[in-house]
């Protein structure tokens, strides 16, 4: 089945769009923005794969750069919330620990540890509150001994 929408005048070359895909585009545009984050992180004993997935809502963000973070054959993380460079500190060490085949306990404490900044946000034109960043990101990982930890 499908939908014609145009014609030629000659009657030949007409333009189709197949029902199916016409509805998987009119519900893709009817989407609204997203204003929350996921990950997904797994590992496959069978072939030592790891992987994962995730989005963000924060804006001109590349969400691979920042969230996605493995150490292939052993264990994958993902860092949401507040995004974490590649080259700060917090990353690298986990990085190296992961290579090392730290648990992801030891990891995720580690990260934890490390990351002693805090944010402040304004909450009107008086009143601001500041919070502790360790306490605003996100964290997902999994390893292969069935052990996965998150924040």
């Amino acid at each position: 089945m499908f939908l014609q929408l145009h014609s030629n005048s000659t009657g030949h070359h007409s333009t189709k769009l197949y029902a199916k895909e016409f509805l998987l585009f009119l519900l893709a545009s009817l989407v609204p923005i997203a204003t929350a984050t996921y990950s997904i992180v797994a590992t496959d004993s069978k072939t030592r794969q790891v992987g994962g997935a995730g989005a963000t809502c924060v804006e001109n963000s590349d969400i691979y750069e920042k969230l996605y973070l493995s150490a292939p054959g052993l264990s994958v993380l993902h860092t949401q919330g507040l995004l974490l460079a590649r080259t700060d500190p917090i990353v690298t060490t986990a990085v190296e620990m992961m290579k090392q085949g730290a648990s992801p306990e030891a990891v995720l404490t580690a990260m934890k540890e490390l990351d002693t900044l805090t944010s402040t946000y304004d909450l009107d034109d008086t009143n601001s509150i500041t919070l502790e960043d360790v306490e605003l990101r996100q964290y997902g990982m999994a390893d292969f001994s069935s052990t996965a930890v998150y924040s």
